[in-house]
């Protein structure tokens, strides 16, 4: 290596985590600004809260592993394989119910992924210390997407699928060498890409693409053992899905969620798209801070230094990541749904493939900062205070909301008056009515299902009680009298004739 050792204002060697925790520091304030005052204040994406509401109903006995439950007004749910909502349900059992224990699980799902993350780096970069210390740049290039900072902070499915995705990576990784158990390696990576496929669809089998990818980029593997374990590699995939497809609930579930989201999204009846190519644009927007903060690090940390000993290998597990990167995003181009958060699992190496192609320039800047011992403590001073400033701000979130508050303020009370009128227990799910001009509202059916366990089905003039709002009240032609709650936006109307009270028994 051609770069220089770093030094502190005295002369004496500095440990690796004291000449990085600045970086450190910067990188964990970051992303944090972005994430945690919503995970420590109460609302979440739609897609989010459904999650949430079929992992808690899980964990409190409300459906089974294969067949997930929403409410009564829809019972069976299969819009995505389950695997990631019975995981998340773990911790509902552990913690209990809270809006809060989603986003405790989004969380902890963000720190899994940012430890894989280090975990490739360190793979990567083994040859070098230098270079390993800078495992906080490839999840500074992580957290600079806005895709990803936006899905750990909703809920997404998609982060429970990047941790198998990237385990998948680092496993098939492994297989490409030929000491060790490589054939073990190949079949932990096949679970991995099984399991992410049972969390999410089929984007969670884009590391097949490993073999070819490295093969490519270090030309180490050879055309022969690259097919050869690409075959090997289907093969256990094919028999791990076998076995799961011998399990009768699960062929049920699967064959329900082929019909209703898997096969109607690609033929374009749900949600399609009219240009496809404008995902390549939308791609690219959202890889671009990545991109200008690597070409930032590269112009000016590259000036006056020799060429440096470990770039061309770098280079080499750049182009591997960056071809994974594009097998696990590209092929969505001819998908008639897009959406960028679909694919969130290849972010990761997308994120490893630039740090690792600016890499030297990065350590050179960091070697330059401890050279000056002012820009040094500047530095140490600016991590501290922003990092802080964001600890305390996210901390003044606790109690408020980030979204929908009216709403969710709502269905709180509605949910309350609802129990106590009808005795009914704080875990028994119950089916209450809706006027027809929220029918197509689904926040609303997600919040009602999520804060107060009530599902509301089309009101059909039987039900003891009905949401609506100002704007469709008249749908109930005087059947129903406003119940006097404090509601802001969606209004509880109970029977006013002699049958209030006998609606739908509960379920």
């Amino acid at each position: 290596m051609t770069l220089r050792r770093s030094a502190t204002a005295t002369g004496a060697a500095v440990s690796s985590t004291w000449r990085h925790w600045p970086f450190w520091a910067l990188t964990a304030a970051y992303g944090g600004a972005l994430m945690l005052p919503k995970l420590l204040s109460e609302g979440t994406f739609l897609d989010g809260e459904i999650y949430a509401v079929l992992a808690r109903n899980l964990a409190e006995g409300q459906g089974s592993f294969w067949r997930p439950y929403f409410s009564p007004t829809d019972p069976v749910w299969a819009e995505h394989p389950p695997l990631g909502l019975n995981i998340a349900s773990l911790f509902y059992r552990a913690l209990g119910d809270g809006a809060w224990v989603e986003h405790v699980y989004s969380f902890v799902t963000a720190l899994v992924c940012g430890w894989l993350i280090v975990v490739a780096w360190q793979r990567a970069t083994g040859g070098s210390r230098q270079l390993r210390e800078l495992r906080w740049l490839p999840l500074l290039f992580w957290l600079l997407n806005p895709q990803v900072t936006w899905a750990y902070a909703n809920n997404m499915l998609e982060n429970t699928m990047t941790i198998f995705t990237l385990l998948a990576v680092l496993a098939l990784l492994r297989a490409c060498r030929d000491r060790g158990p490589w054939l073990l390696s190949l079949v932990l990576g096949a679970a991995a890409m099984v399991a992410a496929a049972l969390t999410k669809g089929i984007v969670g089998l884009f590391p097949a693409a490993t073999f070819a990818a490295y093969q490519l980029a270090t030309r180490r593997l050879g055309w022969g053992r690259t097919a050869a374990r690409t075959v090997l590699l289907a093969a256990a995939v094919t028999t791990l899905i076998a076995l799961v497809l011998a399990i009768p609930a699960a062929r049920s579930n699967l064959a329900l969620y082929l019909d209703t989201q898997f096969l109607t999204s690609l033929s374009g009846q749900r949600g399609g798209t009219d240009n496809q190519f404008r995902f390549l644009v939308k791609l690219l927007n959202t890889l671009l801070p990545a991109l200008g903060a690597a070409g930032v690090i590269w112009l000016t940390g590259r000036r006056g230094r020799g060429q440096d000993a470990a770039a061309p290998d770098l280079r080499r597990w750049a182009l591997v990541f960056l071809l994974l990167g594009m097998a696990g995003s590209i092929p969505l181009v001819f998908s008639p749904r897009q959406s960028m958060f679909y694919v969130l699992p290849s972010f990761p190496c997308y994120a490893l493939a630039f740090a690792l192609w600016v890499a030297p320039a990065a350590a050179e800047l960091v070697a330059r900062v401890h050279e000056r011992p002012g820009a040094l403590r500047a530095w140490q001073t600016i991590a501290g205070l922003l990092l802080a400033a964001v600890l305390v701000y996210s901390a003044s979130r606790i109690g408020t909301y980030n979204r929908s508050e009216a709403a969710i303020r709502d269905v709180k009370a509605i949910g309350a008056f609802v129990q106590a009128e009808l005795g009914l227990d704080r875990t028994q799910p119950y089916e209450i009515g809706m006027c027809r001009g929220l029918w197509t509202q689904w926040g609303l059916h997600t919040n009602l299902a999520r804060y107060s366990r009530l599902g509301a089905a089309r009101n059909d003039s039987t039900m003891a009680f009905v949401v609506a709002q100002d704007r469709c009240a008249a749908d109930l032609d005087g059947r129903y009298a406003r119940v006097p709650i404090a509601t802001r936006e969606f209004h509880l109307y109970t029977r006013s004739d002699d049958s209030a009270g006998a609606g739908q028994a509960p379920r």
